[in-house]
């Protein structure tokens, strides 16, 4: 497929809705072929993707306000807020206030949280060793390559105060 691109500024392109569409797609796909298995653990269908996006957010980034996992789910504050109660109600979360300024709420994942999050990471990581395990080494390599690029290229984009909180920070790490 030859893809057509808009010159957007000095080196800048921008990309066309082909593009977009089919980076959606292979997007989907990978992530179906890694994480939709049949040997998933149905516990975890149970929560929404919105929810376990923010299980993940807050298990690598820490105690965060609500704005921001609104704008990690892309919803509105009053939709996050909803979200947020579910989890509060399953005991996965919880509110604290900000020791530094007290009218600030944080989001935090309780002990309960803590577990589930590992539950959900051994789950990927057996998934993701099945998959590793019906390649050949190299093939392998290739992968874990082509996700590192894919990582580094994300990186690169990110705005420089995203960039300095990231740097030399494994992925899935904790702050």
């Amino acid at each position: 497929m030859v893809n057509q691109l808009l010159v957007n500024g000095p080196g800048l392109l921008e990309a066309n809705i082909r593009e977009i569409e089919h980076l959606n797609y292979l997007f989907l796909r990978t992530m179906g072929k890694v994480f939709l298995s049949s040997h998933a653990d149905p516990s975890f269908n149970e929560m929404t993707g919105a929810q376990k996006r923010i299980l993940y957010f807050l298990d690598i980034e820490g105690p965060r306000r609500m704005g921001d996992i609104a704008r990690l789910v892309a919803v509105s504050l009053p939709a996050a807020t909803a979200v947020v109660d579910r989890l509060v109600r399953a005991g996965v979360v919880s509110r604290r206030a900000d020791p530094a300024d007290r009218r600030v709420i944080r989001v935090a994942l309780s002990p309960k949280g803590h577990r589930t999050m590992a539950r959900m990471k051994r789950l990927h990581e057996r998934r993701l060793k099945e998959i590793l395990d019906r390649l050949p080494v190299s093939k392998r390599r290739e992968l874990v390559q082509a996700f590192a690029r894919i990582h580094d290229l994300l990186c690169e984009i990110d705005s420089p105060t995203e960039r300095k909180a990231t740097n030399g920070r494994k992925t899935g790490a904790k702050a």
